[in-house]
Order: structure tokens, then sequence, then C-alpha cells
């Protein structure tokens, strides 16, 4: 599968796009290997290897618009309902962590 590049924005950033869940998204270069350990750390309520991957200052946007802000809040939410989980639009890594998960 080939993965269109783009380059936007000031910063000059790469994004890959590609099919996620029948929808397209773009993905900051880097994100989608770590999108995709989240999800199954997810998937097997695997909390502590969650927490690794999550910025501490992470902001989780969810299907209905709210932000949750804060790894700490984000997997309380998690574990709480797991049904939050949805695979993401778009997600930001910023040294090597997942810090925003856009649905």
């Amino acid at each position: 599968m080939l993965y269109p590049l783009s380059y936007g924005g000031r910063s000059h950033r790469v994004a890959v796009t590609l099919a996620v869940g029948g929808k397209c998204g773009i993905w900051q270069a880097g994100g989608v290997e770590e999108a995709e350990r989240a999800i199954t750390a997810i998937e097997s309520q695997n909390w502590d290897q969650l927490r690794v991957l999550l910025h501490p200052y992470l902001h989780w946007t969810g299907v209905d618009g709210n932000t949750v802000r804060g790894r700490t809040k984000v997997l309380a939410m998690l574990a709480a309902t797991p049904d939050a989980m949805h695979r993401p639009s778009r997600v930001e890594v910023r040294a090597g962590q997942i810090y925003r998960w856009q649905i």
C-alpha cells in the first residue's frame, strides 16, 4: 500500500494520508506506528504499556468533540468507558509519545 506524502503549514512537517476505518485521515509522520501500538494496548487493556505511549500533556478529542486533557485523565476515561476508544483521524507525536489524539 502506498501512502502519499503532503507538505503543509509553516512547520513543513510531513503528513501521511491513509485510510482509517474507511475514512481518510492525516497522521503526523511517525504517528502511525505509535497509534497502532496504542490501539493494541487499549484493546488488550494494557494500561501500563499505554501510559508509556501517551504524553503527560495529552489532548484526547472524542467523537462528541469534547477534549480530555492529561494522560492520567485519559487513562481513567478509557478504563471506565472502553467504548470511548475510536481509531483517530489525526495523531500528533511529540518526544516519541502521542500528544494529540483526534477522532
